[in-house]
């Protein structure tokens, strides 16, 4: 439990606050479960910073501040409905209202229900360092550095606003279950992304599979499975969430499905 509260009024104030010992409240979902991934001495609440709740789409843009809870993007109706999609996989709308996007994204949970979407999406995000100046990255850097990144406050993330198909599947025994896998694939300009959380295993972006639907985008379900059980994964057997082998056939055949999608002309 956290020895001491702090109350961050500004970015910069957050900032300077924040060391290797202490976490970023805002939603607070993670630090108050049962078995949380945190446990820091002090916590700074960034609840009362106006800027973390701006959310924009602008120039094609979708610019979602860090404060924005799932709920609060969830009803925005302007926002594209692939990100809407994903933001439904939490099933709880107590949740969704307490939860943040930047706390989602700073966890990097193998079983995020977002991150496979914004990975995919191609994410950018603006960090604010603890000197107070701001930087610029891939959120696909961010989650392969994230060590070097942890101590920094999440201002934002962008993603673009128009896909000719974006869309994301979760396999979970229940809504409110811990997800065995999230995938998402994006499609633009004949250029094919996609990425993936697989629980035990980690976050995963799969620079081989868009290089082999480009060449060849009417690949089968067969050859996509076979991709996914050829693919060098640390996927481990295990009682919860089935083996490894069945973890790799729900991957292909997912991403096979989402291809179907895109065939019919469906999600966006």
């Amino acid at each position: 439990m956290a020895e001491r509260f702090e109350a961050a009024l500004s970015l910069q104030e957050a900032a300077a606050l924040k060391t290797a010992d202490s976490a970023f409240l805002a939603g607070g979902t993670e630090i108050n479960r049962l078995g949380s991934l945190v446990s820091p001495s002090v916590l700074i609440s960034i609840r009362k910073i106006k800027e973390l709740k701006k959310l924009e789409i602008t120039d094609g843009q979708v610019f979602i501040g860090a404060g924005c809870t799932f709920q609060e993007i969830l009803e925005n109706e302007a926002v594209p409905e692939y990100i809407r999609e994903a933001c439904r996989f939490m099933g709880s709308r107590t949740k969704r209202n307490m939860a943040t996007i930047g706390g989602n994204i700073s966890l990097c949970r193998d079983d995020s229900y977002l991150l496979p979407t914004l990975l995919a999406a191609g994410g950018m995000l603006s960090l604010m360092k603890e000197d107070g100046t701001t930087e610029e990255i891939s959120l696909e850097d961010y989650v392969s550095g994230r060590q070097e990144y942890e101590n920094r406050l999440i201002l934002s993330v962008t993603v673009p606003g128009v896909f000719p198909f974006a869309g994301s599947v979760r396999h979970a025994n229940t809504v409110e279950s811990n997800a065995r896998l999230t995938l998402s694939l994006c499609i633009r300009d004949g250029k094919y992304r996609a990425a993936a959380g697989i629980k035990k295993a980690g976050l995963f972006v799969f620079p081989d599979l868009s290089e082999k639907l480009e060449m060849d985008p009417s690949l089968s379900e067969a050859e996509l499975i076979a991709w996914a059980k050829e693919r060098e994964l640390p996927i481990s057997d295990d009682k919860i969430f089935g083996s490894a082998e069945y973890i790799r056939y729900l991957l292909g055949a997912s991403f096979a499905r989402l291809l179907r999608d895109y065939g019919k002309g469906g999600r966006t």
